[in-house]
């Protein structure tokens, strides 16, 4: 039986769209909660739209993003690796948890720094769930052997990913002055979010 050549044309249009499914990109997912004094909360970041760009780590959409210093005043976000808050599949996953330094007054939409806050120490491996816990991690030091990887960083994805970080010898902009590191690096993102966070007021919980 023969087909005629619009019938063939869509017959190969289907095929090929078959044949892309599985290559398809995997939808954002949103970030909708953070850890705070290590009880999750939620925070909710203003929404992008297509004119505004939008922070993201892998599939996860935080919300519009402002890129500016960091700044007294302004509450803070902690983007922390590793965590097992949020996960990044592919080729090299990882994961990470978000922390908020303070909650606003309910249903307030304040500004957020961001921060990175990347685990170097091989030996830490208590998950980090409140900033007490980091900064406590992040004034203490550690001497990396002389063996010592970026990839034995437990956060060594975030660090070549974000701060573009491939090598020990990158991170000497890093050490102390005795020559060691942080057991936790900490550095600005240089990205502000407005957001809420924490319980939303009564009136908005009856909608």
């Amino acid at each position: 039986m023969r087909r005629s050549p619009a019938a063939l044309a869509a017959a190969v249009c289907v095929a090929v769209m078959a044949m892309a499914q599985p290559y398809a990109p995997s939808p954002a997912r949103e970030v909708r909660e953070a850890y705070f004094q290590g009880q999750v909360v939620p925070f909710q970041a203003e929404r992008d739209s297509l004119l505004q760009r939008s922070f993201t780590i892998g599939p996860w959409r935080f919300g519009r993003r402002l890129k500016a210093k960091p700044r007294d005043g302004r509450l803070n976000l902690y983007v922390v690796s590793p965590g097992s808050q949020f996960s990044v599949d592919g080729g090299q996953p990882y994961s990470f948890n978000c922390i908020v330094n303070a909650l606003p007054k309910a249903g307030a939409e304040v500004e957020w720094d961001v921060y990175w806050a990347i685990a170097l120490d091989p030996g830490l491996t208590r998950e980090i769930r409140s900033e007490q816990d980091l900064l406590l991690a992040t004034q203490k030091d550690f001497s990396p052997p002389d063996d010592f990887s970026i990839k034995d960083a437990p956060g060594h994805e975030l660090l070549r990913r974000y701060l573009r970080i491939a090598s020990v010898d990158e991170l000497a902009q890093y050490r102390r002055k005795s020559g060691q590191l942080p057991r936790m690096l900490i550095v600005p993102a240089r990205i502000v979010l407005k957001a809420t966070a924490g319980d939303q007021p009564e009136s908005d919980r009856s909608e």
